[in-house]
């Protein structure tokens, strides 16, 4: 979970740290990061989207409705995308 004050949105601080920190979960061996948000967000949506992450599905989590993005680790320093793109 993240969140930024609003004079740094549109900055791509949440993409950079995101990528960071999958770059870091990738490092630590983690073979599936999975990602939630509303699906009103289209800005975290859109970060998941630009770090290399695929939609998987709706949900619904805690009486709310979710979107689900995934990244896989591949077999080189960057991530598979889920769904064998």
């Amino acid at each position: 979970m993240y969140a930024y004050r609003q004079a740094f949105w549109g900055q791509g601080y949440a993409a950079e740290s995101t990528a960071a920190l999958l770059r870091h979960t990738w490092g630590l061996g983690v073979p599936l990061v999975i990602a939630c948000a509303d699906p009103e967000n289209t800005a975290s949506i859109a970060v998941m989207q630009r770090i290399g992450m695929k939609f998987a599905r709706r949900a619904r989590m805690y009486d709310r409705d979710m979107v689900v993005y995934l990244a896989e680790r591949g077999p080189g320093p960057g991530p598979r995308l889920a769904g064998g793109d």
